[in-house]
């Protein structure tokens, strides 16, 4: 018996004229495959990378944020910065104790009129 090879271009020939469907070329499907698996490949770094600089970028905006916020925290009078024009030891720890009282005071204030609302 002698092998007999014809091409697939002949072979489709021969099957359409019989009323069957042409055969395809395996090869060029593999090549597109690979393409395609390249490309989604390309996409999905692409994808990680924005993503990667997105979070970057939020994370240094919630860091400023949060800078300002502990600026405007702790804007005010400050143990440095003096008031007073003498500058005299003495004098501070005066204000800061009658300060003291003062907030004391207004607390026990508070507590007792909660107490008067709650026995009422």
């Amino acid at each position: 018996m002698a092998n007999i090879a014809i091409s697939l271009e002949e072979t489709n020939k021969i099957r359409i004229s019989l009323g069957l469907k042409p055969l395809t070329d395996e090869k060029a499907p593999v090549a597109d495959k690979e393409k395609e698996a390249e490309e989604n490949y390309a996409k999905a770094r692409e994808k990680e990378n924005k993503a990667r600089k997105e979070k970057a970028l939020r994370d240094k905006i919630a860091k400023i944020r949060n800078r300002q916020e502990l600026n405007t925290k702790l804007e005010g009078k400050t143990l440095g910065s003096l008031e007073n024009d003498d500058g005299d030891t003495k004098a501070w720890i005066k204000k800061s104790k009658k300060i003291v009282k003062e907030i004391a005071k207004r607390r026990q204030k508070e507590l007792e009129e909660m107490d008067n609302q709650f026995q009422e």
